[in-house]
């Protein structure tokens, strides 16, 4: 599971976004060096900031209407409007900012946690 944080608006509400085991955080992979051997980041994640190795997905691009159709998560294509319909694509598996809309059931949703 990879939880995304957003500080300061208390609209936002959880939403979780259920990774595949070689898309996201790698729990199998325990040192920098054998993450960096499958070409991921060693970095801190989580509120509990802990340490661990994250890779991009390898089906990233592909269309898609749900998040269950992508190994991370299918990102809303720029323009979507959230709880609006919405199609997107999948997800690096890497997410940077509260601006990044996902796709669920064919509609818009917020990324960001309270």
């Amino acid at each position: 599971m990879f939880l995304v944080g957003c500080a300061g608006d208390p609209t936002h509400r959880v939403v979780e976004v259920s990774v595949q085991s070689l898309a996201g955080v790698r729990e199998d992979i325990r040192s920098p060096d054998e993450c960096a051997t499958v070409g991921g980041w060693w970095t801190k994640v989580g509120h509990e900031q802990t340490e661990a190795c994250v890779v991009q997905a390898t089906d990233r691009g592909k269309s898609c209407i749900d998040d269950s159709e992508c190994q991370s998560f299918c990102e809303a294509l720029p323009g979507g409007v959230i709880g609006a319909d919405a199609t997107g694509e999948c997800s690096s598996g890497l997410v940077g900012t509260c601006d990044v809309l996902h796709v669920r059931d064919h509609q818009a949703r917020r990324t960001c946690v309270e």
